[in-house]
């Protein structure tokens, strides 16, 4: 793909936003600075749909997304320590941005003052 791709991808998620993504979370349950920061992280392009695949739609590879991930979750003040005891954390290598969403919820709070919120 490239930018021509990502150039249509945008024109057809035209009116797309992070309200059109948002809505995909139970925001009752799911942290919505989860939810804002996994949309800014990967919507350079185009506006992120939560069943976007990293690997196939917004062509994220391993590295970028462990990087990613490490980044969102300081932001938002999660830990990623003993990440392998979360049920999703074997799901990541296919993820979609609502399984990284559902991830980073799961993972522990880290304690007050340590997020770049």
């Amino acid at each position: 793909m490239g930018w021509r791709n990502d150039k249509r991808e945008a024109e057809r998620r035209r009116g797309e936003s992070i309200c059109s993504f948002a809505r995909s979370f139970d925001c009752r349950v799911i942290d919505s600075w989860i939810v804002r920061a996994v949309y800014e992280e990967f919507s350079d392009s185009f506006p992120v749909r939560a069943e976007d695949s990293f690997r196939d739609d917004l062509r994220t590879d391993e590295e970028d997304l462990e990087d990613s991930i490490e980044a969102i979750a300081q932001r938002i003040g999660r830990s990623l320590d003993n990440t392998e005891a979360n049920l999703l954390w074997g799901r990541l290598e296919n993820a979609t941005a609502c399984d990284l969403v559902l991830f980073l919820n799961a993972q522990p709070r880290l304690s007050a003052g340590t997020a770049d919120r």
